[in-house]
């Protein structure tokens, strides 16, 4: 399977209502790092993240041990600030699925986000390229200022689920079933 996921680092992920007091961003590293954890070796994961633009986290490659742990000090190195260009971290994520995977492998972007997307045309004409090679995204909200009809949206044209997580242990939960659901699928 082929898994990049997509993490949400807007200001607003700073703020403390995930479980336990957590910031948001600190749950999504959380659920990710366990996803990272749940990946079986072989799997090709890479790791976008995105405020106001989208950079590559990690390099897109195969998780083995020697490679777990740098993800995960990947992963831990995020910080929040500045805007939500949901639509610039897909197109990044899309663009690493397209360019380097096999066209064979089962292809998964799950998107990690808050809250409210700038430029939901963008965002559209994005998820409608995804679709059209056919690459999954499922989406999961944090926190309590979800934009709820953008995130099914995205999930539903690309074959996904939208999940509302606001605990950080049934973020870890989903990363799991959806970990395990591509990898039951090459």
């Amino acid at each position: 399977a082929d898994i990049v996921t997509v993490i949400d680092r807007s200001g607003s992920m700073g703020s403390s209502d995930a479980r336990n007091n957590q910031t948001r961003i600190e749950a999504a590293r959380q659920a990710v790092n366990s996803l990272i954890e749940f990946t079986t070796t072989g799997t090709r994961l890479g790791v976008v993240a995105f405020s106001s633009g989208a950079n590559v986290a990690s390099e897109f490659g195969v998780v083995d041990d020697s490679t777990r742990q740098q993800y995960q000090s990947d992963v831990n190195d995020l910080f929040s600030g500045g805007g939500t260009s949901i639509w610039s971290g897909l197109e990044q994520a899309y663009s690493i699925l397209t360019s380097t995977a096999s066209p064979s492998a089962n292809q998964t972007i799950i998107l990690l986000s808050d809250g409210q997307g700038d430029n939901p045309q963008r965002v559209s004409q994005v998820v409608t390229d995804i679709a059209a090679e056919g690459i999954t995204v499922h989406t999961i909200g944090l926190g309590n200022q979800i934009n709820r009809q953008q995130l099914n949206s995205i999930a539903d044209n690309t074959g996904g689920q939208a999940l509302f997580s606001p605990t950080s242990r049934r973020l870890q939960r989903l990363y799991q079933q959806l970990s395990t659901a591509a990898q039951n699928r090459t």
